[in-house]
């Protein structure tokens, strides 16, 4: 019985220290609009999200037209990195590699990633709007 007791109180210590980790969330045809109607160009789209993640401290590097990869290195402990495949209706934005973000394969991730990438998201869409 106290050998039991103790391996139930080893278990749920053991547990209590697994820090939460959270399913990626990527984001997948994510409609290019802009709130005066106006059509934008491969390379305008290619320009919002590139300013998009300069404001957010990634580094996007174009691999082809229509797909950037960028990734964002937080406290030079942390690294996420993205791939962005994109045209003039949509854009998708997929969990590529990580580094220190405690992945487990094939869909968990810490959600700090989950939260860099949806801030990204939304910039964005809010650069799409202000492009030129």
């Amino acid at each position: 019985m106290k050998k039991m007791v103790f391996l139930l109180f080893v278990a749920v210590a053991m547990l209590s220290g697994c820090k939460r980790l959270a399913t990626i969330q990527n984001h997948e045809e994510v409609p290019v609009v802009r709130y005066d109607g106006q059509s934008l160009t491969l390379e305008q789209i290619e320009r919002a999200i590139q300013l998009a993640g300069l404001n957010q401290g990634w580094v996007m590097k174009e691999v082809t037209p229509g797909h950037m990869v960028g990734t964002l290195e937080v406290r030079g402990k942390h690294r996420a990195t993205v791939d962005i495949f994109f045209d003039t209706e949509q854009y998708t934005v997929q969990y590529k590699d990580s580094m220190n973000l405690r992945y487990v394969a094939p869909s968990q991730i810490h959600p700090n990633y989950n939260r860099w990438v949806a801030t990204l998201v939304r910039y964005i869409n809010d650069s799409i709007q202000h492009v030129e």
